[in-house]
């Protein structure tokens, strides 16, 4: 499960573009950069998509905030997120 590795992480320059605020610099992880690229653009501070903000969250901190963790692997690896058309991460990252 990649969520449960620390070392999945998201691109910090997603929050970034997304006007909303950077992800911890601990955070720099493959798993930043999946969330960055593909779930940040809705979830941020500035859109609270569904309720959730996952542009502040941090990834080498799970066991923080597991229900959310868990929701998005779930997520993920169903295929209900990102919704179509948006753009989808390959297999191999959603099982990181």
């Amino acid at each position: 499960m990649w969520i449960a590795s620390a070392a999945w992480s998201i691109p910090q320059a997603a929050g970034a573009q997304n006007g909303g605020p950077r992800a911890p610099a601990s955070d720099a992880s493959p798993a930043r950069d999946t969330l960055d690229r593909y779930c940040v653009t809705c979830h941020n501070q500035r859109l609270k998509t569904a309720g959730l903000t996952l542009d502040t969250l941090d990834v080498a901190r799970v066991p923080e905030a597991p229900e959310i963790w868990e929701k998005v692997v779930r997520k993920l690896r169903t295929g209900a997120m990102p919704p179509q058309p948006a753009r989808r991460p390959d297999h191999a990252a959603s099982e990181r």
